[in-house]
């Protein structure tokens, strides 16, 4: 699937993109609100929700096959400040 045509400017710009379609409302998947996830990342729940947005997002597991995906290029540009 193709990925919209404005890329991403901001963690928040591609979670809103690609991810909370399916991590937010009352039933978010994985039980991961995306919608609420905030970027005090001394917070150890904050930094640990990061961390498996990373990890799943690094590894393409996460959008998930069958949804948009974003293109290399962006989802090197989304990862790259969360991996300092």
């Amino acid at each position: 699937v193709a990925a919209p045509a404005v890329a991403a400017d901001t963690p928040r710009d591609f979670l809103d993109s690609y991810c909370v379609t399916c991590h937010s409302g009352n039933a978010p998947k994985a039980a991961l609100d995306l919608t609420t996830l905030g970027e005090k990342f001394d917070d150890p729940a904050e930094a640990a929700a990061w961390v498996k947005v990373f990890d799943k997002t690094a590894h393409g597991d996460m959008p998930p096959t069958g949804r948009t995906q974003p293109d290399p290029a962006e989802r090197a540009a989304f990862l790259k400040p969360l991996g300092q």
